[in-house]
């Protein structure tokens, strides 16, 4: 091995040392702040049901589905 091959060797060493010893910035988690319900009707029998999806919003603009249901013409929930 040259020298020049062990320098450059030992300096990205170096630097990835010093990279590991760099605070690194907190993660923070985001925040639940609401929750969301969008529903689309659809014909189910003689009446009018609606699929619906509730989402979880967080503080960062983020959301994620977490249930589906339906409902029926009553606003009575059940399982699809």
């Amino acid at each position: 091995m040259t020298l020049h091959n062990r320098m450059t060797a030992f300096s990205f060493a170096a630097v990835v040392a010093l990279a590991a010893l760099l605070p690194s910035a907190p993660a923070t988690a985001a925040e639940e702040v609401g929750l969301q319900e969008e529903c689309v009707p659809f014909r189910a029998g003689f009446g009018i049901h609606q699929r619906c999806t509730l989402y979880v919003v967080y503080d960062d603009g983020t959301r994620m589905a977490s249930d589906h249901y339906n409902r029926d013409e009553n606003g009575m929930m059940y399982d699809p």
